[in-house]
This record gives structure tokens, sequence and C-alpha cells, in this order.
């Protein structure tokens, strides 16, 4: 059963159910039964219009457990439009946001890889660093709770547009799984095909997108 309901600084509270069949269901066999995630019943949260009469759009996805981000074999449902899986398969660079220890935000630009149903990676790399031993891998062990932005900026301001992905975290480190987890980035970056990341992966599993001006 999917909803709508409006955004929260619009008083009115309206919901149009919008059914799913099973035929929705999506399996991710990419790796195997090792990185298969669930099939899940969820709501889609709907539109609201901004002062620019453009759209916002939230996609709800029920919450995965931390230890499902590998090893669990399930399904899940189609939850994205065609455009949203367009820009998280195609873009090339998004902004990592993650909260340090002690509570205060962190940043940082970020290449990552979308595997279906629902899992973003991204991974600790050769490009010049002072230490592999990242911040926001300290930060995802602390605070499993992340967000994922990837936009457009024009001149043309009709052209703008933004996704965000908020999930739930997790610093993956013990083989064959890190390795296995890699696999996405070496095949979008060709700077990986001749050396893939040798570090930590952030895995992450997708509890909600939302969206503006995509259409």
């Amino acid at each position: 059963m999917v909803g709508r309901t409006r955004d929260k600084d619009d008083r009115a509270d309206k919901t149009a159910p919008v059914a799913h069949g099973d035929e929705a269901g999506l399996t991710c066999n990419t790796f195997g039964p090792r990185l298969g995630l669930s099939r899940l019943s969820h709501e889609r949260r709907g539109e609201t219009c901004s002062h620019l009469k453009q759209r916002q759009r939230t996609t709800q996805v029920a919450h995965f457990p931390p230890s499902s981000v590998i090893h669990v074999n399930r399904e899940i449902r189609r939850t994205y439009t065609a455009r949203e899986r367009e820009i998280l398969a195609g873009e090339t660079v998004a902004r990592l946001a993650t909260v340090r220890p002690d509570g205060r935000p962190h940043l940082v630009p970020i290449t990552f890889a979308f595997e279906e149903p629902g899992l973003i990676v991204t991974a600790v790399d050769h490009k010049p660093k002072r230490t592999t031993n990242l911040q926001r891998l300290r930060n995802v062990e602390a605070h499993p709770a992340v967000s994922l932005l990837v936009d457009h900026f024009d001149d043309d301001w009709a052209a703008l547009w933004w996704l965000r992905v908020d999930a739930t975290a997790r610093v993956v480190v013990d083989e064959p799984d890190r390795t296995l987890l890699t696999a996405p980035l070496v095949g979008k970056y060709p700077q990986y095909l001749a050396r893939p990341p040798a570090g930590p992966v952030i895995a992450m599993e997708i509890d909600a997108i939302t969206s503006w001006s995509l259409d």
C-alpha cells in the first residue's frame, strides 16, 4: 500500500492510496544470496508545491536492520522513479553527510555506486589522502544514520534539481564481503579498473529518497 501525504508545512493532510502488486517486486541478484536485500512494504510520501511550483517527492522505505547489509537474501518493492534510478546509477559524484562522534556534522564529496534494490556503496580508494583512517568511517561507526546528496546547478534555474538519500550505513572491512561490495564501483568508474578500492567500504541501505524538480 502506498499513500501520499502533504509536506508537514502544508496544513492539509490528505492520503491517496496507490496499490502495488507483487509484480513490482525486484530481487537483487548481483552478488547472489550474500548481498540480496529485502522486499518491504512501503509508503511513498507525496507531492508538495514549493514557492517555485516545482515538485518535491519523498519515498519512504521501511528500515533495514544494520545486520542485513550483507548475508541476507531478500527482495524490495520498486520504490524509485525512472528518473531517480537514472540519477543514482549515472551521476559520478555525491556529497556524503555523516555525524561526528561529538555530534558535529561532517560533509565530503564521494564516488558512489547504486545497486538495486536499495544499496549504495562507497569506499576508501587511492585518491590522495593524508590517512586512510578517514573521519567518515569513525562517524559511521558512531552514528549509522547518513545522508547522500546528488544535485545539479545551472544558470537556468528552471534546470535545477537535487536528490537526497537518507540511509543506514555500516563500515565493511572483512573479506570477501569488502571486495564483493566494491564490484559496482569498479564497474562504474574506469579509474578503478586498474586499481580497485583497497580500503574499507561504507555500505548504505536506503531508508528514504527525497527529490526535487526532477520532472
